[in-house]
């Protein structure tokens, strides 16, 4: 209950402060003989302009055509200065055309003007006295210029501002909306720019002086600026300052800029030049929250073009976004001295073809270097130790890559879409890559994972459709969702240790012919080797518990089925409008044989699912025994009674030390 009192009052405060009043208390006819309403202010000392009656809406176009505003009014035989125009005071008046505003005005109230559409000039007599005007709302429904957009000075419009040397801050809403105001001149002493000071005006040009400190939100957004000088003075360069100056081509940006907010060039696609004098105060900023070389801009240092950059050695930090799409960069040096680089320091440089990073570099941020698409030369710091999350994703020009011994972990993303990568070196200190990691790699071919690897995550060689070969140590124990998807894999050893096939793990493997998992795996994923079209065999170990809805749906040359388990595994169904699914729907096991273990052969023919096989037979009257891995040190020997040093694919006869012989499938 307390809390509920406290927002009422807090509300009601709220309101008085932001409402200053209502119905109007006086009346006065001006020197046109027209009757303007108004309100008591400061006291009763001063009088403010109102609408006419009780409410904004009691009267309709109480004010039309040419709205004069005197300096002061006359009440029972006393003068009072008109110093504001409150809330609500011209509210509708939509045949308004002209309003004159004397200089005793100090300040303008919210919703003053709203709806006043047909509102075409602003006429004043003293400039200074309208550049200090505060304006206590909205721009759209308090500035009369953003209806009016033209500005009369003395009986003659202001196309070519001069701003008085009185004047040290220009107020926030100063002149937006006064879109026929082309060129502005700003006094020496000027040491602030107001928020939406100039916005949607028809500036093209703007040189702001020395002494300014900071550019303020909206400053010039939706202005027609051209070219813009920013000079040292100016720290900075504020949220949307100059957002949408579609016809924004250059700007000179002194050295004393510590911070640019966001989308502070937001919708300059034209901006094609950017001038500085200083790389390091350039690179030394504090935040950098968006980039004027967004849209292709070129970097120009002292009138030079930049093409080949070389970062300062006294910059510890490349901060982030800092060269973001900045499409002039065709070679990058990154000296001693630096040691981080930030996340999309260099995302989107669609030129840059070298990199060479220094050994003082200890950490490269995530995205750094995505989608620098000509890139195909890096040399990466010794001292790193992490691969962040997606630095090189679409380097799609990148054809190999040296991984620093000190790195042991690969992130997600990191290299997703390099579709030229072919080859990637790394040491066994690596011990983790992260999701999709690899992903759309298309001419990966070939993968040794280090032994330190546990597990092989999702997506991690998504769609790697060149990938024909991957070695999985023993240390793996998981295999993750959609970790091969869409891969060229003709063959994988999946080695005794991992317990889970994830979901869609193997799915769209159009290569695959045969398939066997281990003992140690206990759940197959659903859609795990869904559309593998060639995959002719599949055999499943003795640990396997349940099998996945679609695990192999749509295996089409699906012929030859093993399972090893002791008891019959789960299988996964789904009823989807109407149709039931399960692990092998769209596969012809009709006509596939299934082989199981000999105890077991009538349980799968009387279980659901299991018994849509063609034929169901033992395991023991195939000759076959046990599914293992190539890694036996026994006798082994070909089906003619050959003696080989290693296991084949397919069937072997192992001899063990007590002299017994049994066959097995090898993977």
């Amino acid at each position: 209950m307390r809390h509920q009192c406290f927002f009422i009052i807090l509300t009601m405060l709220f309101s008085m402060a932001t409402t200053k009043s209502f119905a109007h208390e006086l009346e006065a006819k001006n020197s046109d003989g027209v009757t303007i309403y108004y309100v008591w202010t400061n006291n009763y000392t001063e009088v403010g302009v109102s609408f006419r009656g009780d409410k904004k809406t009691s009267y309709e176009n109480e004010y039309s055509g040419n709205v004069v505003i005197p300096e002061k009014i006359k009440y029972d035989g006393q003068s009072y200065n008109v110093t504001s125009i409150e809330n609500n005071a011209f509210y509708g008046c939509k045949e308004m055309t002209s309003i004159s505003l004397p200089n005793t005005i100090k300040e303008i109230y919210r919703y003053s003007f709203e709806g006043c559409d047909n509102l075409t000039s602003v006429h004043i007599s003293d400039l200074s006295a309208w550049c200090k005007i505060d304006y206590l709302g909205e721009p759209k429904s308090t500035n009369p210029l953003e209806y009016a957009h033209h500005l009369f000075l003395n009986g003659k419009e202001i196309t070519e501002l001069n701003i008085p040397s009185d004047i040290t801050s220009i107020k926030k809403y100063a002149f937006s909306g006064a879109q026929y105001i082309t060129k502005v001149t700003f006094p020496k002493n000027l040491t602030s720019i107001g928020r939406d000071a100039f916005k949607y005006s028809g500036l093209t040009e703007v040189n702001i002086p020395d002494g300014v400190t900071e550019l303020s939100f909206n400053t010039f957004a939706g202005s027609n600026l051209i070219k813009a000088s920013i000079p040292n003075s100016v720290t900075v360069i504020g949220e949307q300052a100059f957002q949408n100056c579609v016809n924004l081509e250059s700007i000179e940006i002194g050295t004393g800029l510590k911070k640019i907010k966001y989308n502070a060039f937001t919708g300059c696609e034209k901006l094609s030049s950017v001038y500085i004098t200083d790389l390091e105060a350039w690179c030394n900023q504090d935040q950098f929250a968006d980039s004027p070389f967004k849209y292709g801009a070129q970097l120009y240092i002292n009138g030079e073009e930049v093409h080949d950059l070389i970062i300062p050695n006294t910059v510890p930090t490349i901060k982030n976004e800092l060269f973001k799409n900045a499409s002039f960069i065709t070679s990058l040096v990154i000296p001693d001295g630096v040691i981080t680089i930030d996340i999309f320091a260099f995302s989107g440089c669609k030129n840059l073809n070298s990199v060479t990073i220094s050994n003082s570099v200890t950490e490269i941020g995530s995205g750094a270097f995505s989608g620098c698409s000509s890139l195909n030369s890096i040399k990466l710091s010794n001292n790193i130790s992490t691969i962040n999350y997606a630095t090189f994703s679409n380097c799609t020009n990148l054809t190999s890559i040296e991984i620093p011994s000190k790195v042991t972990s690969i992130c997600e993303k990191a290299f997703s879409g390099c579709t030229n990568l072919t080859s990637l070196s790394f040491s066994n200190t690596l011990n983790s890559i992260g999701e999709y990691a690899f992903e759309d790699c298309q001419n990966l071919a070939n993968f040794n994972i280090p032994e330190n690897i546990t597990e092989i995550r999702e997506g991690t060689f998504k769609n790697c459709v060149s990938l024909n070969s991957v070695t999985l140590p023993n240390s793996i124990t998981s295999i993750g969702d959609y970790a091969f998807y869409g891969a060229g894999l003709t063959s994988i050893n999946i080695p005794e240790g991992v317990s889970v096939i994830g979901h869609i793990s193997f799915a769209l493997c159009p290569r695959l012919t045969s398939i066997a998992v281990p003992n140690s795996v206990t759940s197959i994923g659903s859609n795990a080797f869904a559309v593998c079209e060639n995959l002719v065999k599949v055999t499943i170990g003795s640990g396997v518990k349940t099998i996945g809805l679609y695990a192999f749906g749509n295996c089409k040359k699906l012929n030859e089925f093993y399972s090893f388990t002791e008891t019959i595994p789960e299988i996964g169904t789904r009823d989807i409008d109407g149709t039931l699914y399960d692990t092998f729907t769209d596969s012809p096991i009709d006509q596939a044989t299934l082989y199981v273990v000999d105890t077991l052969i009538d349980d799968y023919k009387n279980a659901n699912y299991w018994n849509r096989f063609g034929s169901i037979l033992g395991i023991e009257s195939s000759g076959i025994n046990a599914i293992t891995n190539d890694n036996s040190n026994a006798d082994i020997f070909d089906l003619r009674g050959n003696q080989v040093k290693h296991t084949q694919k397919g069937i072997n006869i192992i001899r063990g030390k007590n002299g017994n012989a049994r066959k097995i499938v090898v993977r």
